[in-house]
């Protein structure tokens, strides 16, 4: 890692590391929040989502050690850890969108849950492909505490902006865009802020270097 003059990161080395937890954190909490009233207004069984909400996020039990394992053990001239952070970054946008259904998905809203279940844990499978190595890069960017307090600072800062953008944005979305339909707002705050993560994880691997 290149310091500057002072022995400090540079400014946009932080920035780069920081800036997609605004990303991140909205998509996160847009699904915690609204994805299980989103499926059921499509007729969705409470139960299923509930079934599948706690299958996909127990493979975390196994992905995330082995994520951690794969990560620590790779060996590139990009590092250990900005490979994953790259290849990972494109599958964002796609797997976030596909959360939203095309309409009905069979005749009863058996086929709307099968839909969920499949893409939501697929989609946080590509979440701890990606975030893992970036959780772990954090504490390697340099060895002194106080350098380490800047990083994590600036880090939580997006972090908490994000959760402000994401409570905000469906309103914010139906606002501007006059939409009626609260279901409608909800997937374009998504597939915007899936945009956006893919865009700033891109930058976040390029940049920490």
């Amino acid at each position: 890692m290149h310091l500057d003059n002072w022995g400090r990161l540079p400014m946009r080395v932080i920035l780069s590391y920081a800036a997609p937890g605004i990303a991140t954190t909205s998509i996160s909490f847009l699904v915690a929040v609204y994805i299980t009233d989103f499926y059921v207004s499509l007729g969705a069984n409470l139960g299923f989502i509930s079934f599948f909400t706690a299958l996909a996020r127990s493979f975390d039990v196994i992905t995330d050690p082995l994520m951690g394992w794969i990560t620590d053990n790779t060996r590139s001239k990009y590092g250990r850890r900005r490979p994953y952070m790259f290849l990972g970054c494109f599958f964002y946008c796609p797997l976030l969108t596909l959360l939203s259904p095309p309409g009905k998905v069979g005749e009863d809203g058996n086929g709307v849950a099968i839909w969920f279940g499949i893409f939501y844990t697929i989609f946080y499978l590509s979440d701890t492909f990606t975030n893992v190595p970036y959780e772990a890069l954090g504490p390697e960017l340099l060895d002194n505490y106080e350098e380490r307090n800047r990083v994590f600072f600036a880090a939580k800062i997006f972090v908490f902006t994000g959760t402000l953008f994401a409570a905000a944005a469906p309103g914010m979305v139906a606002l501007f865009l006059r939409i009626r339909d609260w279901r409608c707002a909800l997937a374009a705050s998504r597939t915007f802020a899936s945009a956006r993560a893919t865009a700033s994880s891109y930058v976040r691997a390029r940049c920490c270097m």
